[in-house]
């Protein structure tokens, strides 16, 4: 298993309309949610680590997110990105 950001989601709208809104500028694809993260939605938007420091201020502007989280190869660590997830909550 490679190491890569995801983006957990309330819905599946929303992740079908965040992955059109960011396939333009970088190499995104919904995925199934990592069985070491739970999700009530079961699909995430996952980010190639290169594409992350880009794609922080596009997510931050206008994508409406449950969760974004880096899935290390033995670990999954939750990633804040703004006030956001924790008014969410």
């Amino acid at each position: 298993m490679d190491e890569f950001y995801c983006l957990t989601f309330d819905n599946i709208h929303n992740a079908i309309k965040a992955e059109k809104q960011v396939l333009q500028e970088f190499s995104v694809r919904l995925i199934p949610v990592p069985r070491k993260i739970s999700a009530t939605c079961g699909l995430a938007l996952r980010f190639d680590k290169s594409d992350w420091p880009n794609a922080v201020a596009l997510i931050k502007n206008s994508i409406e997110y449950d969760q974004a989280y880096l899935v290390l190869k033995d670990s999954v660590e939750q990633v804040v990105l703004m006030t956001q997830d924790i008014d969410q909550k």
